[in-house]
């Protein structure tokens, strides 16, 4: 059974080696209580109300030197609470709704095309928060049954997972408390690995994306999305300048990200975890979405519409001026170079 598969996929954090599942409690949707014993190094993992605590994360200094804290983002999530959409998400953060309508279909609209299991296959999301994007891909391929293994490292969120799961009786999906640079999965085990607009908030990306490469079977497919710091820095002055005139306040809940990666950086990463990059590209022409709150929404649709403009006419003159990059990697079978 697919279940069983997904529980094979679990290895411990601290050692690698497999975890066996001791199951106290068990239902129609899965391991609802248990612990999770390391066949290693004897170390224990509790289940709680169906998700599966593997992190042993604590606070720590991120690559680009600032301190990286798991209480700033549990702190954002208790006051934001679960999101049933993408566009739940941004209505809480203020955004309009018109620039959603112009970035979801050029970010995660474009992951979704790419994201099709075939029967029985496995797919991870890594940073899948409430897990919203894990239900528009079961969505995108309905009527094929595979199994779903969603990923956060603020336990908070996995609840919010765990809670749809059992809403939506959703059996083959497994909810997991992890950290993105150290996955607790065996090598190999996964045909899809998604990991949308997470990588700017994880404190050594690369060492994220060589787990993610680690836990892709051969000829398997990554897709991915973060945001690019070219545009950010692009917009760096009139944004401020845009503050200053209306003595608007940065807010940091809605400018989450961490830290934004150039995509030269961004595929120099992919191709050193042994990646063969099949798409790249930057995408969403348009100023940071919090220029927008509190804007007319005249203006948001003004904006989106020119960015769509630029994209379409205009993307080789500025290819690298999109506020997102998206990419769909490939894992070569053994021997096969990358690119």
């Amino acid at each position: 059974m697919l279940h069983d598969e997904l529980l094979n996929t679990l290895a411990c954090p601290g050692c690698g080696a497999a975890l066996a599942v001791d199951a106290t409690e068990t239902t129609d949707l899965g391991v609802k209580e248990g612990t999770c014993r390391c066949e290693g190094c004897g170390a224990e993992y509790p289940v709680e109300d169906y998700v599966f605590y593997l992190c042993t994360t604590g606070n720590r200094e991120g690559a680009a030197g600032r301190e990286w804290k798991l209480e700033n983002f549990e702190r954002t999530y208790e006051r934001l609470g679960a999101e049933q959409s993408a566009y739940e998400w941004r209505a809480k953060l203020g955004v309009p709704r018109s620039i959603t309508n112009y970035d979801y279909p050029s970010v995660k609209g474009r992951l979704l095309k790419w994201l099709r299991p075939d029967q029985g296959e496995l797919l991870l999301d890594v940073g899948c928060g409430s897990g919203y994007f894990l239900r528009d891909i079961a969505r995108g391929n309905e009527g094929t049954q595979y199994g779903s293994v969603g990923l956060d490292v603020v336990p908070l969120r996995v609840r919010f997972l765990a809670e749809m799961k059992v809403r939506e009786a959703w059996r083959d999906l497994v909810c997991v408390v992890g950290d993105g640079e150290v996955l607790p999965f065996r090598d190999g085990s996964f045909h899809y690995i998604c990991c949308t607009e997470v990588l700017e908030h994880i404190p050594r990306p690369d060492e994220a994306i060589v787990e993610m490469s680690r836990v892709l079977r051969p000829g398997g497919k990554l897709c991915a999305s973060t945001p690019c710091r070219v545009a950010i820095q692009l917009w760096a002055i009139p944004r401020a300048i845009y503050r200053l005139v209306l003595r608007k306040r940065h807010d940091e809940t809605v400018a989450s990200y961490d830290e934004a990666m150039h995509p030269w950086t961004f595929r120099r990463y992919l191709r050193r975890a042994g990646l063969t990059v099949d798409v790249f590209r930057t995408t969403v022409f348009i100023p940071p979405q919090d220029v927008f709150i509190g804007r007319p929404d005249w203006l948001a649709r003004a904006f989106a519409s020119v960015g769509r403009s630029l994209e379409k006419y205009l993307y080789w003159l500025l290819p690298y001026c999109g506020q997102h990059s998206v990419t769909r990697c490939a894992k070569p079978h053994d021997g096969q170079e990358t690119d």
